[in-house]
């Protein structure tokens, strides 16, 4: 019987050094997995951070081609309204005019 719980032993002993191999190699794996995703998370965040800053220039060059155009757009209208207001001016002029002499 002595035998019997001699080879069961050694193949506990067997069995739990079997284990820790592979639990010490499966760490190493996550750990080595771990390393890549963590550097390929750097690169991309630094890669968004770059998207980002052009992203932001662009929006501020689009911001301010549109203040341009809003300002071209409105010194246009004011040299309409004013080239309007006299003609209307002139008009209302001959008219009170000719209402006076009427």
């Amino acid at each position: 019987m002595t035998l019997f719980f001699d080879v069961l032993a050694i193949v506990s002993l067997i069995a739990a050094v079997t284990n820790v191999v592979l639990l010490v190699y499966q760490n190493s794996h996550r750990r080595k997995e771990i390393v890549v995703i963590d550097a390929a998370i750097k690169v991309v965040s630094a890669d968004s951070k770059s998207s980002e800053e052009n992203l932001r220039k662009e929006i501020a060059s689009e911001i301010a081609s549109i203040r341009d155009h809003a300002t071209a757009t409105r010194a246009f209208a004011e040299a309409k309204a004013l080239r309007n207001t006299v003609v209307v001016s002139v008009a209302d002029h001959a008219q009170i005019v000719k209402d006076h002499k009427g």
